[in-house]
């Protein structure tokens, strides 16, 4: 074979070898393109994955927010109630104080104009005045309907309640009837 034929040869392989490498580059651009757009799709689908939780989060903050207070509301007036770590029988089971009590300031909390953490913080103005669990429990209702018949804040409606019970020999369930003799009294007076 002559010196010409290798070289031709040598430059045909060279050639091809060059042609494969450009079509095998072609083929990774695609292929890198293709990843790209899988890359940008996953990264959209991302963003609305993101905005779909920022979504549920908004919806439900006002929630979250309303049952932290309502913790703390209900914390702080434990801390002020003598009993409210004891046990009480009610209907056959035993239950912690604390647990009447949170379960009557939702209750009030779902069937009056007062959220259930205003009727915690109630309940904690009451217990600063001595009152019980049982007292508070009975009595709270009344110490609502006098905060709002009076348009008074749910402190100053506490303050009055328990002092008139102290001052006239009373018990929390003469709250309904001490509410109507000042009802009565400010309409007179009026």
């Amino acid at each position: 074979m002559a010196l010409g034929e290798a070289v031709l040869k040598i430059t045909a392989n060279v050639q091809g070898l060059i042609g494969g490498l450009n079509k095998g580059a072609a083929k990774m651009k695609a292929f890198g393109k293709k990843v790209g757009d899988i890359g940008k799709a996953i990264a959209g689908a991302g963003l609305k994955i993101a905005a779909f939780g920022a979504a549920i989060l908004a919806a439900f903050l006002p929630a979250i927010v309303q049952g932290a207070k309502f913790e703390q509301s209900m914390a702080d007036a434990s801390a002020v109630i003598g009993d409210v770590f004891e046990q009480n029988v009610e209907g056959g089971k035993t239950v912690q104080n604390f647990e009447l009590l949170n379960q009557k300031a939702m209750e009030l909390g779902e069937t009056t104009e007062f959220s259930a953490s205003q009727v915690a913080e109630a309940m904690k103005y009451m217990g600063m005045a001595g009152m019980t669990t049982a007292q508070i429990t009975a009595g709270v209702g009344g110490v609502l309907e006098l905060a709002s018949a009076g348009s008074l804040d749910l402190a100053r409606a506490a303050d009055i309640a328990t002092d008139s019970m102290s001052a006239f020999n009373l018990v929390a369930a003469d709250l309904g009837r001490i509410n109507d003799v000042m009802a009565a009294t400010a309409a007179g007076a009026n």
